[in-house]
């Protein structure tokens, strides 16, 4: 079993969700093609509350820090104590 860190958007997809049951994460340090794999993801933190961006550049810098933030969570002893082997 791999261990990866992923950023999951909280928000919800309208249109995607009168289909299925989905989500859409940002997994970090991985270079692959999982298209239509089933995952299992284990969530140890929650980073911050949904908002809107005023544009592109102002959601990727929100992302930047988001993964900074998740790069710190994971780190930290009491996170890593929560996370699966």
């Amino acid at each position: 079993m791999y261990t990866h860190i992923l950023l999951w958007p909280a928000a919800t997809n309208s249109v995607a969700s009168s289909f299925a049951k989905k989500i859409e994460v940002h997994l970090l340090d991985f270079t692959g093609d999982l298209y239509g794999q089933e995952l299992k993801l284990d969530f140890v933190k929650r980073l911050r509350d949904t908002r809107p961006f005023a544009g592109v550049s102002e959601l990727k810098e929100q992302l930047i820090r988001d993964i900074e933030a998740a790069r710190k969570s994971i780190s930290e002893p009491e996170a890593s104590a929560t996370m699966p082997n």
